[in-house]
């Protein structure tokens, strides 16, 4: 009985070995999907917070406007008038500018080191609509709050 005992128990021992061989292939690729899921969740986080920001450019602007009767032209002018005071890491991160034809421009700085240099997203004021970085399907309309999920 010694040599079915021995059997017996080499082959609970392989069974064991292959049973936490598949976990662990499991697990290796789970860990690939959830670390490219958190890094697309990371980055919307990021292209939102630079959305937020550009709302309360709108909202600056619009006041600005309603104040002075004309459309700025420099995102300046609203600082200088007290319309927005700007965070300073954010324009570490990212570089706000007015467009002609009231659109709300963003573009990444080389310090913004989760999506790198040059990533561009716009808010267009009069149509309601943002296009470019972070953005579902390249265009979404309506407000950023109701974008990241």
């Amino acid at each position: 009985m010694g040599k079915w005992k021995e059997a017996r128990d080499r082959r609970r021992l392989r069974n064991g070995l292959i049973t936490m061989g598949v976990i662990v292939l499991v697990l290796a690729v789970a860990s690939v999907f959830v670390a490219k899921r958190y890094k697309g969740v990371v980055e919307l986080r990021r292209g939102h917070e630079a959305r937020v920001q550009m709302m309360e450019i709108v909202k600056a602007c619009k006041e600005f406007e309603y104040s002075q009767g004309f459309w700025p032209e420099k995102i300046h002018q609203l600082e200088q008038y007290d319309f927005i005071h700007l965070r300073d890491d954010l324009w570490e991160e990212w570089y706000f500018t007015l467009e002609p034809g009231k659109v709300i421009q963003a573009l990444s700085t080389n310090r913004n080191t989760l999506v790198g240099p040059g990533i561009e997203m716009f808010y267009h004021v009069d149509t309601d609509t943002w296009t470019g970085y972070g953005i579902p399907g390249g265009k979404v309309v309506g407000d950023p709050e109701l974008i990241v999920h």
